[in-house]
């Protein structure tokens, strides 16, 4: 068995790399893709090695092949059963293979086996509020703080499950909590702000800014701020921010959405749609893209091209109200 607990992906990436150059692509270990020559032929010799199979399942979990990666991950597990990023790494390929009891039920056995380790029970904690099991998920944020009252991340993650039940009085408190231990949780500062939002401007204001302060290219920190600016009408503010999302990231689909719509409420009808238009081209599944570039077509006088682009709308999002009615209107 291998001793070395091996938890960084691109660490394992390049292992992978290395033993492929040392691979001299003769026998057995030919099957399977050029650059796994070498590791394969590894696992030939070594067959019961299971961190060869923990490093080969990680490059196929990084390269999305997850049925593969379950396949070796699983195998990596039932060899040596106290490692636990094989645990960790087999529930993230069972999640992103859609295949999300396996997945929790995986880190509840990581769970039953290191019971005080506690990166193992955050991802307990994440997965449970990522398949919406809330109270179970405050149960294993507690258990993390019975271990360590000082961890910010448990009072995050409690913050998290705390707002989408709608106890924001508890999400406020854990968050602040949060930041209090740690003050440069970039994401504990922008739920705060957005939790403030509309109840205190200052407060909501004050967060924002504290999260650009830990991240000043953070883009979720940004369009927060940003949208926090033209929720009180100083669009200009809003808008300079959204152009300086699209410089950092120009893939950023929301920012060309709230740019057009910052440009639609100014007249700029022609900017507007062009950005709604690139916002289609980014993401043609995105009913609201078309929706607005309709709007845009026909504030500029085409009620076809609004026409078309308010059907497609329609087509991705039945029951989209908005698209619906303009439809209706412009017939």
């Amino acid at each position: 068995m291998n001793n070395i607990l091996i938890n960084s992906l691109p660490f394992i990436l390049a292992v992978v790399l290395i033993q492929c150059k040392a691979g001299n692509g003769e026998g057995p270990g030919d099957q399977g893709p050029p650059e796994l020559l070498g590791l394969n032929e590894d696992i030939l010799t070594h067959p019961f090695e299971d961190s060869l199979y923990f490093i080969r399942g990680a490059y196929y979990y990084q390269n999305e092949n997850y049925e593969e990666a379950v396949r070796d991950l699983e195998y990596a597990v039932s060899l040596d059963s106290l490692q636990p990023a094989y645990h960790h790494l087999l529930a993230d390929a069972y999640l992103d293979g859609n295949r999300s009891y396996e997945a929790l039920q995986t880190l509840k056995k990581a769970a039953a086996l290191f019971p005080q380790r506690i990166p193992t029970l955050l991802k307990l904690s994440e997965f449970q509020f990522l398949l919406k099991q809330y109270e179970a998920s405050l149960a294993s944020c507690q258990q993390i703080r019975q271990l360590d009252p000082t961890n910010a991340e448990a009072w995050f993650m409690a913050g998290l499950n705390y707002r989408d039940l709608a106890d924001t009085a508890q999400a406020i408190s854990s968050l602040q909590r949060a930041t209090t231990l740690d003050d440069r949780h970039t994401d504990a500062w922008i739920v705060l702000g957005q939790l403030w939002q509309n109840r205190d401007d200052e407060l909501a204001l004050n967060a924002f800014e504290n999260a650009l302060h830990t991240d000043s290219t953070n883009l979720q920190a940004l369009h927060s701020l940003a949208t926090y600016w033209q929720d009180l009408g100083r669009f200009e503010r809003a808008l300079e921010l959204y152009l300086h999302i699209i410089r950092l990231d120009p893939g950023y689909t929301g920012a060309f959405i709230q740019s057009g719509l910052i440009y639609f409420q100014q007249d700029s009808f022609s900017k507007a749609f062009e950005y709604f238009d690139i916002a289609c081209k980014q993401e043609p599944t995105l009913a609201a893209g078309y929706y607005y570039r309709g709007t845009s077509r026909e504030a500029l006088g085409d009620p076809e091209g609004a026409k078309s682009d308010y059907r497609q709308a329609l087509r991705l999002d039945p029951d989209y109200p908005e698209a619906t009615k303009a439809l209706d209107l412009i017939n």
